[in-house]
């Protein structure tokens, strides 16, 4: 399954080549840079505003499943 679209893989055993990543320098920069474009009440500790993304069907359903078999049980009395 391609890794890039859909549910990745937990292991990707294919012979593709990959291409190099750059410096962890210039990573982290260019998410320091992103963090600033973001509005303010999206980063605010108390009371953020909610960001909101749209994913395929099929990811939220997996997502979904996961949320499910990982939220702890209610004991009832």
């Amino acid at each position: 399954m391609d890794t890039t679209r859909g549910i990745p893989n937990v292991k990707d055993y294919s012979d593709k080549k990959r291409e190099a990543l750059p410096p962890l320098k210039d990573i982290r920069e260019r998410c320091l840079n992103q963090l600033k474009q973001m509005r303010p009440d999206y980063k605010r500790r108390l009371n953020p505003t909610p960001y909101k993304v749209s994913v395929s069907g099929k990811l939220y359903d997996f997502i979904h499943f996961l949320w499910l078999n990982e939220a702890p049980v209610g004991e009832l009395q």
